[in-house]
């Protein structure tokens, strides 16, 4: 399974938040608790239902989203050559 494939959005699962397939644990809960200086074994102790492939798929999912959201502030097309320099970053990802 792709690391991303473990990421779901359903707009009847905690307001359409990404979160962890098969759970309501989003993403931004596991990030922040990453942020906060809870380890990876911390994690997955609080939370059995969790695999390790599972935090790694939220810090690739944010990882996309950086980038995603670099290449619209630089006004990056496609193939990476700036068009302009637009601020305008798109949140709907």
């Amino acid at each position: 399974m792709a690391l991303l494939e473990r990421i779901s959005i359903d707009p009847k699962v905690r307001s359409g938040r990404p979160c962890i397939r098969g759970t309501r644990i989003s993403v931004g809960d596991i990030l922040g608790y990453l942020a906060g200086g809870m380890s990876e074994d911390q994690l997955l102790n609080d939370f059995p239902q969790l695999e390790r492939d599972d935090i790694r798929a939220c810090l690739a999912y944010a990882a996309r989203l950086a980038h995603y959201a670099q290449a619209q502030i630089l006004g990056m097309t496609t193939d990476s050559t700036p068009t302009s320099a637009s601020i305008t970053v798109e949140t709907g990802v």
